[in-house]
């Protein structure tokens, strides 16, 4: 019965959280990317990025480093991330918002996210 119920639990809470992130918005996926690469966790911001972008490190891309590479030194150059609501567009199963990146030498700079619904989930697409 102990068993049943532990199960129980882990399929709940595995559950809860395939729902959690289907129901993000594109400004809090865009939030979650920022918060997890900040808290090192690589494979869960993979989660929210587009097939396209992770095959792109994959063949080399023009940054020329890894995937991990990539987010870490993401985390360490951005300070916060605020997108900017009034500009979201929502088209079908994509979507584009401003976001105001503040870095960690308190510079600020827009950038325009794109974004696609895959299986659920938006995932950033650029």
């Amino acid at each position: 019965m102990g068993l049943l119920i532990a199960l129980s639990g882990i399929f709940l809470a595995a559950f809860n959280h395939s729902q959690e992130k289907k129901d993000l918005t594109p400004s809090e996926t865009i939030i979650t990317v920022h918060e997890l690469a900040k808290d090192g966790d690589i494979e869960g911001t993979k989660e929210y990025m587009d097939d396209d972008i992770l095959m792109a490190f994959e063949k080399g891309t023009y940054w020329g480093g890894t995937y991990p590479e990539f987010i870490l030194d993401y985390a360490e150059k951005t300070k916060f991330v605020s997108p900017i609501e009034k500009q979201l567009v929502i088209s079908g199963e994509s979507a584009t918002i401003d976001v105001m990146i503040t870095y960690t030498d308190q510079s600020e700079e827009t950038k325009k996210y794109v974004l696609v619904m895959e299986n659920g989930i938006w995932k950033i697409a650029n």
